[in-house]
């Protein structure tokens, strides 16, 4: 019966990580985000998954890193917008991710 609870535990935790890592993170992003550029520097392996780029940016001294998918028209060298949480930076996404959603981002400025 132990056995029993610990995996209904663990499976709980689970979902709350995902709901919290998808749904709450974009919520805090689209309302409290803070925006940037942030830089094309390599290509992911197709494995699993279709291949992506992979981004970086900066934020004071240190490095933060995310994926964004072929289908933005982007190459190697290339910048793009992302937004990013200032609590935890490595919560980002492209900005282009939240098309057709309110979004507080400009990185023209």
């Amino acid at each position: 019966m132990k056995i029993s609870k610990i995996i209904s535990y663990g499976i709980l935790l689970a979902a709350v990580y995902v709901i919290f890592n998808s749904f709450v993170i974009d919520l805090i992003l689209q309302s409290y985000g803070t925006c940037t550029k942030a830089y094309i520097y390599a290509e992911t392996s197709p494995g699993r998954t279709a291949p992506n780029f992979k981004y970086k940016f900066y934020v004071g001294n240190n490095d933060y890193y995310g994926l964004i998918g072929k289908e933005y028209g982007l190459k190697i060298g290339d910048s793009t917008c992302i937004v990013y949480w200032a609590k935890m930076p490595y919560k980002n996404r492209p900005c282009g991710y939240f098309e057709g959603k309110k979004i507080k981002c400009d990185c023209t400025k």
